[in-house]
C-alpha cells in the first residue's frame, strides 16, 4: 500500500517537470510566435516581430525595426492593416504552415508576385561596437560586436615625421634586427630596422587597454617589444603580431618611404 501511494505522489511531480521544457510548444500559435523577434538565416537576419501592443515590425540585422502596421491572426494567417489617405486597409503578409516554440514555417505572401516558403528561427540580440580590427589599438574594437556603431570613426594622431639616418642619435638602427624610440604618435614611435632596406614603424601605445597612461612599450629585446603595463609582447618583424597575452591585436603601424637616408614616416 505504501508503494502504491509512493507512486501516485511521484507521477505527478514528473509530469510536471517535463512541461517547464523551454522547446515545449505553447498550445497556440499566438502564444508561440508574439511578443518574439524572428528571423531568416540569410546575412541580413530580415525578420518581423507581433509586438505584444499589437504593432507589426519588420526587423534585420543591425537595423531599427521598421513599423508596418496593427498585426491582425485569422486562423493561420497573418495579416496587417494601415491606414492611408484617410482609408484603412488590411493586407496579408503570410501563412504559418507550421510551429513550435523555436521556429515558425511561413508562406510569405508579402510579393503578390511569388510566394516563397520561409523558415524563421529566434532572433538574437545585435551586439553593437566597433567591429574594424584596425582600430584596436585605440582600445574601442569588440571582438564580440556583430554591429558597426560608428565608434571606429575616430581622429588619428597626425604623424610626419622626418628622419635623417645619418645622424649619431639614430646610428643604431644601422644594423638589421636593432630599434629605437622617438617622440609622435599617441605614446612615440617604434623604429624596427629589418632586413636590407626593410623598416617598420609602431605606435608605442599597447593595444591592449590603450587608454591607461601606462599602456607603452618600454622594452625591445631581440626584435619582440614589451609592454610596461601588462605581459603582451609584439613581434616587430612580423607586423607587431601578439606573442603574449592579453592583448589580441597588433600594435598600430605606420606608413615609411625611405629616400637615401632619409626615412619618412607617416600615417
Amino acid at each position: 500500500m505504501k508503494k502504491i501511494l509512493y507512486l501516485s505522489l511521484l507521477t505527478p511531480i514528473i509530469y510536471l517537470a517535463s512541461c517547464s521544457k523551454s522547446d515545449v510548444t505553447p498550445d497556440t500559435m499566438e502564444g508561440a510566435i508574439i511578443g518574439k523577434e524572428w528571423c531568416l538565416s540569410n546575412e541580413n537576419k530580415d525578420g518581423f516581430l507581433l509586438a505584444e501592443d499589437g504593432k507589426f515590425y519588420l526587423t534585420a540585422k543591425c537595423q531599427s525595426n521598421t513599423l508596418i502596421g496593427d498585426w491582425i491572426i485569422d486562423g493561420n494567417l497573418i495579416k496587417y492593416k494601415y491606414t492611408s489617405n484617410s482609408q484603412e486597409i488590411t493586407l496579408v503578409w503570410g501563412e504559418v504552415t507550421e510551429y513550435s516554440a523555436t521556429q515558425v514555417n511561413l508562406l510569405d505572401y508579402s510579393d503578390p508576385l511569388i510566394t516563397i516558403d520561409d523558415i524563421y528561427t529566434l532572433d538574437t540580440d545585435d551586439v553593437y561596437g566597433c567591429t574594424n580590427t584596425g582600430f584596436g589599438w585605440n582600445g574601442n574594437y569588440n571582438p564580440d560586436a556583430d554591429c558597426d556603431d560608428g565608434s571606429c570613426d575616430i581622429t588619428e594622431v597626425y604623424v610626419d615625421i622626418i628622419v635623417d639616418l645619418n645622424l649619431p642619435e639614430y646610428s643604431n638602427l644601422q644594423g638589421s634586427g636593432n630599434s629605437i624610440f622617438i617622440e609622435g604618435g599617441v605614446k612615440g614611435i617604434i623604429i624596427y630596422h629589418g632586413a636590407g632596406n626593410d623598416y617598420k614603424v609602431y605606435d608605442r601605445n599597447c593595444s591592449y587597454e590603450p587608454s591607461l597612461s601606462c599602456s607603452q612599450i618600454e622594452t625591445v629585446d631581440a626584435g619582440i617589444a614589451y609592454c610596461g603595463c601588462c605581459t603582451s609582447a609584439f613581434l616587430l618583424s612580423n607586423h607587431a603580431s601578439v606573442l603574449n597575452s592579453p592583448a589580441l591585436l597588433p600594435l598600430k603601424e605606420y606608413y615609411w618611404t625611405l629616400s637615401g637616408n632619409i626615412l619618412r614616416i607617416s600615417n
